[in-house]
C-alpha cells in the first residue's frame, strides 16, 4: 500500500495536535509496511525521516501554522495566498512523484488547509481521498462568530472525500450536523500518545496550549484566582503562544495574580516534556476541543489532569477529572484537594498511566489501515469514469 499523505506541520515544526498526529501515524503506518510519502512545506526546521518506509516531501516554504485565523482582515492576502500556492504545489509535486516512481493508492488530507490539494488530485489521477478531521471553524471560533469561508472550504472537502476520520465522536456529529455529511463514511479513530517521563513534581498547575479564544486559557487564570486564596505558594504557568497572549497577561494583573503566573511563551520540545514531568496538576479549559493531545501527553507524565467536558479525550478517557470549562468554581475545587493530598494525586496518576498504555499510534495505525481498506476502489474508478464521460 502507498499513501500520499499531504500535510502543514511535522516536528521539529509543530504548533499543536496536527503535527504530533501526522508524526505517530506516519512512523506507525510505515511500520506496518506502509509506503508513505509525506508532503508538507518547506520550513527553518527541516524534516526528516529514518525509516525506509517513510518519505518527507518539503514543498515550497511557509511561516505560517496551522492554525492561524487571520483577525481583522479581508480574506485575501499573503495568508491566503500562501495557503492556495501550496496547495498548487503540492499537486504538482505528487504527480511528479507519480511519474518517476508509480502511483498512489490513496490520497490522505489533513483539516482544510490541504483540501484543496487533495480534491485536485482525487479528480485528476482518479486517487480514493481520506480526509482526517482535527477540527474544524466553529472549534477553532470557539463557537463564537465561525467564519463562513472557511466553514464552506471545509464542507466542499468533506463532500469530495470517500471517506472522513475524525479524532472524537464530538467531532463526527459537528460534521454530520453542521456540514451535513452522510455519517456512514465517518470513522472515529481517537489519537495517542507517546508517553512523557516523569519528573520530580512541584507545586505548579500549568496550561498549555494555544492561546486562542478556543483553549480557555482565561478560564484557567480565574480559577488560579480562587486556588491562590487557599494555596498561597503554587506557581500557574501558562505555555504556548497565541493572539491572546496580551489580553492574558493584562487579565493576572487585573485579578492581582501576576506574581504567582509565569507565561512562558513557545517551549521546545524538550521544554514541554519538562515541565509536563514536574507539574502537580494539568488543566485544559478548552471551550471547544476535538480531542485534546495535551490531556494525554500530561496523564502520561504522571501528571493529574482536569479536562473540560466538551473534549474528545474525556468519551475515552477515564483517569481524569472532568468539569465544564465555564466553571471556575469547580476547577479551583478540584485542584486544591490534588494540590494537598498526595495520596489522591498518586491514585489518580497511577491509573492514568496504567489506561493510557491504551492509546498507542500503533493502533491509531491499524484502524486507518482499516479505513483504507474499506474504501471500494473498483467502484469509485467507474464512478470517476462515468463522470468523464458526461463531461
Amino acid at each position: 500500500m502507498k499513501i500520499a499523505m499531504i500535510g502543514w506541520e511535522y516536528p521539529p515544526f509543530k504548533s499543536g495536535g496536527l503535527a504530533t498526529h501526522c508524526y505517530g501515524l506516519t512512523r506507525s503506518l510505515a511500520d506496518k509496511n506502509v509506503k508513505v510519502y509525506f508532503f508538507m512545506p518547506k520550513t527553518k526546521h527541516t524534516a526528516n525521516s529514518d525509516q525506509p518506509n517513510l518519505v518527507i516531501k518539503e514543498v515550497g516554504e511557509t511561516e505560517i501554522f496551522p492554525y492561524d485565523r487571520p483577525e481583522d482582515k479581508a480574506l485575501s492576502g499573503n495568508f491566503f495566498d500562501a495557503v492556495h500556492r501550496y496547495n498548487q504545489l503540492v499537486v504538482a509535486k505528487v504527480k511528479a512523484v507519480v511519474k518517476a516512481e508509480g502511483k498512489f493508492d490513496f490520497i490522505h488530507a489533513h483539516d482544510w488547509l490541504t483540501m484543496e490539494a487533495a480534491t485536485i488530485l482525487k479528480e485528476e489521477m482518479g486517487v480514493p481521498m481520506v480526509l482526517t478531521i482535527h477540527s474544524t471553524e466553529y472549534d477553532r471560533s470557539g463557537w463564537l462568530n465561525p467564519n463562513q469561508w472557511f466553514i464552506d472550504i471545509e464542507k466542499k472537502g468533506m463532500e469530495k472525500a470517500d471517506r472522513i476520520i475524525a479524532v472524537s465522536h464530538f467531532t463526527k456529529r459537528v460534521i454530520v450536523e453542521k456540514y451535513g455529511i452522510n455519517p456512514d463514511i465517518i470513522s472515529v479513530i481517537h489519537n495517542a500518545v507517546y508517553p512523557i517521563p516523569e519528573g520530580k513534581k512541584q507545586e505548579i498547575v500549568l496550561f498549555l496550549g494555544r492561546l486562542t479564544i478556543q483553549k480557555g486559557a482565561e478560564f484557567f487564570l480565574k480559577a488560579a484566582r480562587k486556588v491562590l486564596d487557599y494555596e498561597p505558594d503554587v506557581i500557574f504557568v501558562v505555555a504556548g503562544e497565541g493572539d491572546m497572549l496580551p489580553r492574558l497577561i493584562d487579565q493576572a494583573v487585573d485579578l492581582g495574580i501576576s506574581n504567582r503566573v509565569i507565561f512562558t511563551g513557545r517551549l521546545t520540545e524538550e521544554e514541554v516534556k519538562f515541565i509536563y514531568g514536574i507539574s502537580s496538576v494539568y488543566i485544559m479549559p478548552s471551550v471547544s476541543e476535538p480531542f485534546g493531545i495535551t490531556a494525554l501527553e500530561a496523564i502520561s507524565a504522571g501528571t493529574p489532569t482536569i479536562a473540560s467536558k466538551t473534549a474528545g479525550v474525556c468519551e475515552t478517557f477515564d483517569n481524569c477529572i472532568k468539569v465544564d470549562f465555564w466553571d471556575t468554581d469547580e476547577i479551583a475545587s478540584k485542584i486544591i484537594p490534588l494540590l494537598r493530598y498526595e495520596s489522591l494525586r498518586k491514585t489518580l496518576a497511577e491509573n492514568g498511566k496504567q489506561e493510557i498504555e491504551l492509546f498507542t499510534w500503533d493502533n491509531v495505525a491499524g484502524k486507518t489501515i482499516g479505513v483504507y481498506n474499506g474504501i471500494d476502489v473498483e467502484r469509485l474508478k467507474k464512478q470517476l469514469k462515468a463522470r468523464e464521460n458526461i463531461y
